[in-house]
């Protein structure tokens, strides 16, 4: 018969399993600045360029498939500018480890909308279509080079008002990067083995001048999956809260048997 000290070791072994890396799908809904109990979004300002006003609120009047998606608006200067949105979901656990996304498997995806005033909404099918990019950093906060980089114009026109679905994997073979992809200057697959930090952005360019242009931009749904995917440690955190009322129930009733013995 197991002991209750058996019993907790199982359980504090299951928990540290349950941090390591292993396959795995983070999904991030955009509903709160958390997901799993962990903070993920909070890495500092929305960078953007050229454009004016930014301004970052979780959108409960638009969704998909959560209760909220992240709303982005600002305004538009003349011929060029992006948003960058810094998410860190997982990527960095309590220990200050970082995500090793070096893997075959790995896939990131997300949802997204575009919703602009008239004059920008006409532009986004001429020749200046908005274009996506997804950099992945090395630093926790998106600081300094990127290590690889995902561009794309495919479907980054006017959604008329519907999320659509970027899902892209990241290397195709052990050794080489998916369709899409691109290394930044310095950088190769086993450095795909430390990635702190992510930034998901939208960027625009345009012949025509959109000055004091309103733009409005949704995400929603980001997941990241793979073999190398760790959930945060918040599950193997419960498992050792609840070994520790386990143990904690089998001496009170250790305890009272013995005083009615």
């Amino acid at each position: 018969m197991k002991t209750p000290y058996k019993i907790l070791l199982e359980i504090a072994a299951l928990a540290v399993f349950s941090s390591a890396a292993h396959a795995a799908t983070l999904i991030y809904g955009f509903d709160d600045a958390t997901a799993y109990g962990k903070t993920v979004l909070v890495m500092g300002d929305i960078a953007a360029t050229n454009i004016s006003s930014t301004n970052k609120t979780f959108d409960t009047s638009i969704y998909t498939t959560g209760t909220a998606s992240l709303k982005l608006t600002g305004t538009a200067g003349s011929n060029f500018g992006y948003f960058s949105t810094p998410i860190k979901i997982g990527l960095v656990s309590t220990g200050g480890s970082v995500q090793d996304l070096n893997s075959t498997s790995t896939n990131i995806s997300f949802q997204y909308r575009i919703a602009n005033s008239p004059e920008f909404t006409h532009d986004l099918y001429g020749s200046g279509d908005p274009n996506i990019r997804i950099r992945l950093y090395a630093s926790s906060d998106g600081s300094g080079n990127h290590v690889a980089d995902y561009y794309t114009t495919a479907n980054a026109g006017n959604t008329g008002g519907s999320f659509l679905t970027l899902s892209t994997a990241l290397l195709a073979t052990p050794s080489t990067l998916a369709s899409g992809w691109s290394f930044g200057s310095g950088y190769g697959v086993s450095d795909l083995a430390s990635i702190g930090s992510m930034r998901i952005i939208l960027g625009y360019s345009y012949s025509t001048t959109i000055n004091s242009t309103a733009i409005e931009y949704h995400l929603d749904d980001l997941q990241v999956s793979g073999n190398n995917v760790t959930i945060p440690e918040s599950s193997a955190s419960t498992l050792i809260l609840l070994g520790g009322l386990f143990l904690l129930g089998c001496r009170r009733i250790d305890r009272r048997r013995a005083l009615c013995s």
